[in-house]
């Protein structure tokens, strides 16, 4: 695939009206407590073999503490020298480390998804993810959600209709662009612009520096 040096990425209006919940409360946040799970994010993520959207919303209040998405994260709060996880986008990088998957071939490697805010444009959450497996390694992508506020319907015995009245916060995804494996380089924003800095790999998939604007 061919990056140059300025992409434009289009989101439409529609989308970015409905991002703020309607009561004007946020209720999860990405860069402080209460967070998203980050097998959240790993659900709204697309496998490294795969193309499209598979997964682009989640209800965040009936999975943030579900069976589905489960096991306790760590939030580490400082910058980091290792940039084939950590990000040093100065924002907390919030990890799962799935350390009973593979440990037995694998005692160091085991299976990690995290991620980092590296910031937001309007009412885009553009947001770091980096994900191991078993092997060596470390794929690593930007995500752009958004946090939504909507109904879902009750129904209770007895009653002759099903009302919109329960309340939900849900995380959309909008989009993703790869960044490769075990990047190493930084995401930053400039004012409207996600700077994509050239990857120090030489089999890099961002071999330049890459400029997007977001466009509402």
């Amino acid at each position: 695939m061919k990056y140059t040096s300025n992409f434009v990425l289009l989101i439409s209006l529609l989308t970015l009206c409905r991002a703020v919940n309607a009561d004007g409360e946020q209720r999860y946040f990405f860069d402080r407590k209460p967070f998203v799970h980050p097998a959240i994010i790993e659900d709204l993520s697309a496998n490294v073999n795969d193309e499209g959207d598979q997964v682009v919303a989640i209800n965040i209040d009936d999975s943030n503490n579900s069976n589905r998405y489960f096991g306790n994260f760590d939030v580490v709060e400082t910058e980091h020298e290792n940039l084939q996880m950590y990000h040093n986008s100065g924002n907390p990088y919030v990890v799962l480390r799935r350390k009973d998957v593979c440990s037995k071939k694998h005692p160091v490697n085991a299976p990690v998804i995290g991620y980092d805010l590296i910031g937001k444009i309007d009412q885009v959450y553009v947001i770091h993810s980096s994900e191991s497996t078993c092997g060596m390694g470390v794929w690593h992508r930007l995500l752009f959600l958004t946090l939504e506020s909507d109904c879902g319907l009750v129904y209770e015995s007895g009653d002759s209709a099903i009302r919109c009245q329960r309340k939900r916060s849900i995380v959309r995804k909008l989009g993703e662009i790869p960044l490769g494996d075990r990047y190493e380089g930084f995401v930053t924003i400039d004012s409207d612009k996600i700077v994509i800095k050239a990857d120090k790999r030489k089999s890099a998939i961002h071999k330049e520096d890459v400029s997007i604007r977001l466009v509402p």
